[in-house]
């Protein structure tokens, strides 16, 4: 965005530094840091929307205590500036440091964007409105953007001609050979007579007649001696002619593997061009179906509280990390199919977590959620309630604003709660550390 967040949090009255540009680049600096350390650890931007959200964010949450860490490295006096602990301030670089992460990193832009479409709906925004629609529409933008590039099906797909190597040239070789004419003209003149002009016998098993004394008889000897003498001539010259064996693997295999790399490239090309109409196609055939795979029951056998989540959990398992926000309207047109109650009926918010973390059926939620998310520990996801479910529903209402954001008696309705839970999920893998280990514990986790 071309104008920084902290400076329409100066320009709305939220933030007074009284004039001193000097002190405005401290907290301009200390942005920066916060979106450097977004950068590197995506799963601290859930809690920093959550906390940059609530005008009454608890000055003790941990990541309020780090984000003052990291100003007074900046500005080690500013609490001469303020009275108190400057929650705006904490929220304007909690803000402006999401909004420079997000527009370079897209998994604390999911993480920002799931958490405003979950929370802000429930928050007075009152003189910030403004600021909160402009900045979330920028953000939703650009995920939605690429998840709708993800999910596209192209309009005709495209592929490279199969260009194959030439072999090396295949070399022949054969002996060079010719007929001995002294010996074939000796069998020739052998089978002519029994001798020659000088009366020598002409060679060995001649003729023993000639044509003039015998005809018939000269005719017969002379064929078989003739065609012996021709055969023979043949029979030398093809022995010595034979072309070597030719060893045609190399070329072939040559062939092979360069035919089988473009056909695996061919379906890879394909698969990748498909993947949004297979996505749709398997959506519709579950919305159809309605039935969970992981409690392999029909949702329509289930409470609704309970099926709704389910739902939620089931479309998480079968969707990538991105996914457009029709997506989410799908499911929350799908919920409706299975609801019993009436569709504009809200239940209140902790009663619904009460039900998540402890119904039987929503054992294997918990389970691969709890991989996921951190034990609460302050601002955060609503799914490490549930997933973390020790004193749960023991929870006392201050204690459940300082979690969740929200008041305890929040009401939405079972199609929110769905959605809701589906976008935390899908913000929840998004922003997942890559060692596959939860993040380290801030600053204050200890303390429930």
């Amino acid at each position: 965005m071309s104008e920084s967040i902290l400076l329409k949090f100066l320009q709305n009255g939220l933030i007074d530094v009284h004039g001193d540009d000097v002190k405005f680049d401290k907290l301009s600096a200390s942005a920066g840091d916060f979106a450097k350390e977004l950068r590197t650890t995506p799963s601290k931007a859930v809690s920093a929307a959550l906390l940059a959200f609530d005008q009454s964010a608890p000055a003790t949450d941990p990541l309020v205590l780090e984000v003052l860490e990291i100003l007074k490295d900046r500005w080690p006096t500013y609490m001469n500036t303020f009275s108190g602990v400057p929650i705006a301030v904490v929220r304007g670089i909690l803000l402006d440091a999401l909004v420079q992460a997000a527009t370079d990193n897209e998994k604390v832009a999911i993480g920002f964007a799931s958490a405003a479409r979950n929370v802000l709906p429930f928050v007075e925004l009152g003189s910030e409105r403004e600021i909160w629609r402009s900045v979330v529409a920028e953000i939703e933008r650009l995920v939605d953007e690429r998840a709708e590039a993800e999910w596209a099906t192209p309009e005709a797909i495209r592929f490279d001609k199969l260009n194959l190597s030439k072999p090396a040239p295949i070399t022949i070789s054969s002996s060079s050979v010719k007929v001995k004419r002294d010996l074939l003209q000796e069998k020739i003149t052998t089978a002519g007579g029994p001798t020659l002009v000088n009366g020598q016998p002409s060679g060995t098993n001649p003729n023993p007649y000639w044509p003039n004394n015998n005809p018939q008889m000269w005719v017969q000897q002379f064929g078989i001696r003739m065609t012996e003498a021709i055969a023979d001539a043949i029979d030398a010259m093809a022995e010595k002619s034979q072309v070597k064996p030719l060893d045609l693997t190399q070329p072939l295999e040559q062939l092979e593997g360069e035919v089988s790399e473009y056909a695996s490239n061919l379906f890879s090309s394909f698969s990748g061009a498909t993947v949004g109409l297979q996505r749709r196609t398997h959506l519709l055939w579950w919305k159809e179906a309605l039935f969970s795979p992981s409690a392999r029951v029909s949702y329509r056998s289930l409470d609704e509280i309970v099926a709704a989540s389910l739902m939620a959990f089931d479309l998480f398992r079968q969707l990538p990390m991105l996914s457009p926000a029709s997506v989410q309207s799908f499911l929350g047109e799908t919920v409706r199919r299975v609801q019993t109650s009436g569709l504009d009926e809200t239940r209140i918010l902790q009663e619904l977590v009460e039900i998540a973390a402890s119904h039987g059926d929503l054992a294997e939620f918990r389970k691969v959620t709890a991989d996921l998310v951190p034990s609460p520990g302050g601002r955060g996801y609503l799914i490490s309630v549930i997933s973390h479910p020790s004193g749960a529903t023991a929870i006392n209402d201050s204690r459940f604003k300082e979690l969740v954001g929200l008041s305890p008696t929040t009401r939405v309705s079972v199609s929110e709660w769905s959605t809701w839970l589906f976008r935390e999920l899908q913000a929840a893998r998004a922003t997942h550390e890559d060692s596959g280990t939860r993040r380290k514990p801030r600053k204050g986790d200890e303390k429930k």
